[in-house]
């Protein structure tokens, strides 16, 4: 069921670990603001984007899962680190689900030519998006092979 409210993409860099981890979704402190509105949305998409500045690991350049928003943004000590940047904020999130393969998800090529979505750098990784885009979305993950939801 998807409730009312503001349904975002919420995209990062490839990271050997597991993303989002238990905590939550990380956000740095310059980035309190976006935390505090991504606490308030109705679900949001993962987007594992390619490659930070041409530095790290290349990541899948998909939509690979979605989910919905467990609490509100709180301070982690000590901070989470990745690909050099520390995230002190966390929000509590519920991953629906989840491919195990993110190569698997849903292509940029088709978030741009099939929804206009340009997956360009924002504050804190949140993207906007309609709740009909989110919906649309969301049911095309629901019927990729290889899931593994949580």
């Amino acid at each position: 069921m998807i409730k009312v409210g503001r349904y975002y993409i919420k995209k990062h860099y490839r990271t050997e670990e597991e993303y989002p981890g238990p905590e939550g979704i990380h956000f740095t402190r310059r980035a309190a603001g976006v935390a505090g509105r991504f606490a308030e949305c109705g679900g949001f998409l993962l987007y594992e984007a390619g490659q930070r500045d041409g530095k790290g690991p290349v990541g899948a350049k998909c939509v690979y899962g979605y989910g919905v928003v467990a609490g509100e943004p709180v301070e982690v000590e000590p901070p989470r680190v990745a690909n050099g940047k520390e995230y002190p904020l966390v929000v509590p999130v519920e991953i629906k689900k989840r491919l195990a393969d993110r190569g698997q998800g849903i292509p940029l090529v088709i978030l741009k030519e099939e929804f206009g979505i340009q997956m360009r750098p924002t504050l804190g990784g949140v993207m906007e998006i309609s709740r009909e885009v989110f919906a649309e979305l969301q049911g095309r993950i629901d019927l990729l092979e290889g899931e593994e939801k949580k």
